[in-house]
Parts: structure tokens; C-alpha cells; sequence
């Protein structure tokens, strides 16, 4: 998950009256309490906590997650369903920092990721897959593969280490540590006494609304460990809370490329967006404005072609890495994003040359200019620049 993501937040440090009401109205739902370590506050002490950053950096968090499928354009970002209450340890220590980050939980994962690789021509948009998901938990029949064995981890979250080496020996304080909770039966129920912590489908589960609505909060002391060097840290932890998980997942991409602990979760989320933002640049390619091939401004061979680009080997990037990431042609990626009209007499061919090695055709051009997945943040165009 992504908090506010810098000291800009508004609703922390501005005076504007749409922030403000929005962060009170996060605070009062949840009874004043941080959602992840549960602990009670002041109201004045509690922060607005983003999911898609509502200051400027939310901009490309946003326009990448509409790219892939997973949320629309006219996503909400200052709005309640993007925030929680945050104490300002959690919230500026670790958040904001992205140290840590929240995350779909693994069972939820995986269950997107076969769905992305193996749905074909049918596949929903990810955003309709989770809105079809919670109609599944509410008992509807949904046209998708059988959701019976994730609908308990459905509205729980569980956190990921983004940067192990700044939370060395470091944890989270709780006065309300919830009971141990065991999967049986597709629900999750508490545990018998005697369940040991790290057993089979067991799971504490931290409920800032449930905690919230006890009268009074019976104290429990605790720590949420957050280094890999705790006994404790292997014992699952779940947070439910009442955001999209649409969003939660899309925050998390936003963070993956800043962090240097490839957990489980991480893996998959990483999968997941890689496999839609390599088929976004495709479709993009394919588009109006990428020219009649598949090569970006020419046909197959990335400057040359029946497409924008020219004649055989002569597009604006020329096959050569010269374009932009080395894919030739006048498409959106060549070296000149505006398709350019040429006059193709006889009279201005130049003289025959002899075959051969001839840069851009067929040869190193199509190395340079071949689809591959790079880092998270420059798989796709422009998103690098944006940061």
C-alpha cells in the first residue's frame, strides 16, 4: 500500500476544507484508532494515510494503474475510499518512507494472476474482477473461475517488507493484539485455546472497526515485528480494513520497484504487472498511432516495413537504438513521435548497396529494439520520466 508518500499530504499540513473533512470523516469511522496497530489517539494526532497519493505523485500511480486495468480514470483520490487513519509512527516511520507496504493477501494473488494468464479473449478488466469478487462474497454467482477458496481473504490485507535493511530489530507496539483466529470451514473463526501461532490457517486478524465498536477495548500488549530476525515474524498477519483491494494492489506496484525484498507477494504482484503492462505497450503499438505493424512505427523490422516509418530500414530510428528504447519507425516509441510524410519517388532512392550487414534490418536493430520486461518503473512509456 501507499500512504500520502511525502509530507505534502494534504490533509495532514493544509488547510484545505475538502481534505480536512475527509480526514475527520476517516478518523470518526475509524473511532479514532490506527488501522494497523489499532492503538487509540486524539483526533489531532491521527493522519490521513493514501493509498494512491492524493498530491501530485498519485498523478502517474494513477494513469499506470487506468493503463493496466486496474482502476478508471476517475478514481477518487482524495476521497475516503482511498485513506485510513494512521497513527504518526505508523504512518511517517514506515509508510510514507515505503519501507513497508499492504498487500492483497497471497491466496488473492494468485488467484489474479491465473485468472490474467489463463482467461484468454474473455478476460475481464481487473477492476471488474474484484467488483465481481465481492458479489461472489455476498453470495451471488459470478461469471468467473470458482472464487469458493479466497472468499475468507477477501477485505484482509497482510504487510510486505519493501526495504529489509531499514528495519533491522524494528516493530510496531500494539495495545490490542487480536486473538488468534483459524480457517475452518471457508470462514475464519477463533481459535481454541492452545492453537500455537504459527500454526496451519491460523492468523491473527486486526479489525480497526470491530476494535473500535467494543465498549470497553480489553488491552492486550504486543508487537508487530517487521524484521525477519523476530521469532515472531513468521506468523501470519491480516488487517482487515474496508478499502478496494483493486487499490491496494495498485499502490503496492507503484512501490515494488523501490524495494529490495522479493517476498512472495511481491513476486506475484510483479507478474501481474508485468503480463498487463507488456500487453498495454502492445495494444499501444497496435494502435492508430503505432503504424500498420507490429513494430512500433514500421513493420517487423523495427524501422523499415509497410509501416510509418519509410522504406525498408530507413524509419527515424533506423532500427539502430537511435528511436526511443532503440525501436525504430515513427510510432509512439521511434525517435520522432509525429508520423512523417515522405515522397517515395524513384528519383530520390539512393544508389542500390549490397546486401548484408545492414544496421536495422533483421539483424542488431531487432535486438535493440525487442519487447522485453525491464524495471517496474520503465516497462512502460513514459512512466520512468514521470517519477
Amino acid at each position: 500500500m501507499t500512504m500520502s508518500g511525502n509530507s505534502q499530504d494534504p490533509s495532514v499540513i493544509s488547510g484545505d476544507s475538502q481534505a480536512s473533512s475527509v480526514g475527520s470523516m476517516i478518523c470518526h469511522m475509524s473511532g479514532n484508532r490506527c488501522a494497523i496497530c489499532l492503538n487509540l489517539l486524539p483526533e489531532t494526532g491521527l493522519q490521513a494515510a493514501y493509498l494512491i497519493d492524493s498530491a501530485s505523485g498519485g498523478v502517474w500511480q494513477l494513469a499506470t494503474a487506468v493503463r493496466i486495468g486496474l482502476l478508471t480514470a476517475d478514481y477518487q483520490r482524495s476521497s475516503t475510499e482511498n485513506a485510513m487513519a494512521q497513527c504518526p509512527t505508523c504512518h511517517q516511520a514506515y509508510f510514507t518512507p515505503d519501507l513497508i507496504a499492504l498487500s492483497p493477501p497471497l491466496p488473492v494473488l494468485n488467484y489474479i494472476l491465473n485468472y490474467v494468464n489463463n482467461a484468454g479473449a474473455n478476460r475481464r478488466p481487473l477492476r471488474e474482477v474484484f467488483s465481481l469478487l465481492q458479489q461472489a462474497k455476498a453470495g451471488s454467482i459470478v461469471p468467473l473461475p470458482d472464487p469458493t477458496p479466497i472468499l475468507p481473504f477477501l477485505g484482509l490485507f497482510t504487510i510486505v517488507i519493501l526495504k529489509p535493511e531499514g528495519l533491522v530489530r524494528r516493530c510496531i507496539s500494539t495495545q490490542h493484539l487480536p486473538a488468534l483466529s483459524i480457517l475452518q470451514d471457508n470462514r475464519f473463526t477463533l481459535a481454541s485455546d492452545g492453537t500455537p501461532p504459527d500454526g496451519a490457517n491460523v492468523a491473527r486478524i486486526f479489525d480497526v472497526l470491530a476494535t473500535a465498536a467494543l465498549d470497553p477495548v480489553p488491552d492486550s500488549q504486543g508487537m508487530i515485528p517487521l524484521s525477519a530476525e523476530d521469532p515472531e515474524f513468521g506468523q501470519q498477519r491480516y488487517w482487515r480494513l474496508t478499502l478496494p483491494p483493486e487499490a491496494i494492489l495498485a499502490a503496492l506496484i507503484a512501490r515494488i520497484a523501490s524495494g529490495t525484498f522479493q517476498g512472495e507477494e511481491i513476486g506475484v504482484a510483479a507478474q501481474i504487472y508485468h503480463t498487463l503492462s507488456l500487453e498495454a505497450v502492445r495494444r499501444k503499438q497496435l494502435g492508430p498511432a503505432g503504424g500498420s505493424g507490429p513494430g512500433s512505427g514500421g513493420g517487423p523490422g523495427h524501422g523499415g516495413g509497410p509501416g510509418r516509418g519509410g522504406g525498408p530500414g530507413r524509419g527515424r530510428g533506423r532500427g539502430s537504438g537511435r528511436g526511443r528504447r532503440g525501436i525504430g519507425g515513427g510510432g509512439p516509441s521511434g525517435g520522432n513521435s509525429r508520423p512523417q510524410k515522405r515522397n517515395l519517388r524513384s528519383t530520390n532512392c539512393e544508389p542500390p548497396r549490397k546486401k548484408g550487414r545492414r544496421v536495422g534490418e533483421g539483424g542488431q536493430g531487432n535486438k535493440k529494439g525487442a519487447l522485453r520486461s525491464g524495471p517496474l518503473e520503465t516497462v512502460e512509456y513514459g512512466l520512468g520520466d514521470t517519477r
